[in-house]
């Protein structure tokens, strides 16, 4: 709605909703109407606070004011505010990002302090493992068990010597026993780190399965059933009870098959048997021969089924000296064929 003043004095209201009571007159000042009703009359304070055209056009009779050009109306009951008002940040607010600042730096702080920590406990333990002489090798608190008189028992201890002094971590347990392993004689070897600062070293040591007798300078040398040489024993009598073959050359059970065959039959034998051999012959490698003490002679043959042979031979020889009458004349068996022998 508009509001208008007409010619005599009446206001009216627009349709724009407009109060036209203060339209300028025909001087360009603003025309003040009081009304005499009191349904229309307005106090001075409501007229007043009414908006306040600055500039007017004119139309014609009546004019015109351009809402753009009004000042802002206030209500009288709202506060003017002269300038907004700005909030400044608190010392609260401060104290929170100092505290912020203090958590990171105590973050950083702890996290530098706990590696620190970590590199200290780790050099510490490389130090007392690898440095230190609590975990210190000394080989000559090695146990070492398995050793006989026909194992070089010196070149073991060469090899248990060998990382004496270093840090226990530092020796190679399964190299030591493969190099023990290699020693001739030698097999089923163990070590094992003793902490603190020694080990221990098992193996089993061969026993000789023949010994050699070098007909060319009388030398008598140690086999095992491989062939390999054993320790060589000054006293003779250490050969008491092992089997001979008698050869030209001391490598024989290496190069010559037919000796290395008879070595492998007289690893066969049986303990009650092998003292009762008094020598063997191999002329060929499946002709292998041995003499027993009471002068019967064994053929063998090859070193298959030497097992079985054995215990055949064994029999007989049991029936013959326990008196048997048709065994007492035994001068000859051959178990070549150990299913079949042939006795004579």
């Amino acid at each position: 709605m508009t509001r208008r003043i007409t010619s005599s004095g009446a206001s009216t209201t627009s349709h724009d909703g407009r109060d036209e009571s203060r339209l300028p007159d025909d001087t360009g000042q603003p025309r003040r109407m009081i009304r005499s009703d009191a349904s229309s009359v307005d106090s001075v304070d409501s007229v007043d606070s009414a908006p306040v055209p600055r500039r007017a056009v004119s139309s014609g009779a009546h004019a015109f004011v351009d809402p753009l050009e009004m000042e802002p109306r206030v209500p009288d009951d709202s506060p003017v505010l002269s300038e907004p008002t700005v909030r400044h940040k608190t010392s609260h607010s401060r104290r929170r990002v100092d505290e912020r600042h203090r958590a990171m730096r105590s973050y950083v702080l702890r996290r530098v302090l706990i590696g620190v920590f970590i590199v200290a406990v780790v050099a510490f333990g490389v130090w007392l493992t690898l440095f230190s002489s609590v975990f210190r090798y000394d080989a000559s608190q090695a146990t070492v068990s398995g050793g006989n008189q026909w194992v070089d028992t010196s070149r073991i201890n060469d090899i248990i010597d060998e990382n004496n002094g270093k840090s226990l971590f530092l020796v190679n347990a399964n190299d030591m026993a493969s190099r023990i392993d290699q020693v001739v004689g030698v097999s089923d070897v163990t070590v094992q780190r003793q902490f603190p600062n020694t080990v221990s070293v098992s193996f089993t040591a061969d026993t000789p399965a023949a010994v050699l007798h070098v007909t060319t300078d009388n030398e008598l040398v140690p086999v095992n059933a491989e062939g390999e040489q054993l320790q060589q024993q000054s006293d003779e009598s250490a050969y008491d009870g092992i089997p001979r073959i008698d050869v030209t050359d001391a490598n024989a059970a290496k190069d010559d098959d037919a000796i290395a065959e008879s070595v492998k039959v007289m690893d066969g034998f049986s303990d009650s048997l092998r003292p009762r051999v008094t020598g063997t012959t191999a002329p060929t490698r499946d002709s292998i021969t041995s003499t027993i003490d009471d002068g019967v002679t064994v053929v063998w043959g090859d070193s298959s089924d030497i097992d079985f042979k054995v215990s055949v031979v064994e029999k007989i020889i049991a029936k013959k000296d326990g008196g048997d009458a048709d065994f007492q004349s035994v001068t000859s068996i051959n178990v070549s064929s150990p299913d079949s022998p042939i006795v004579k």
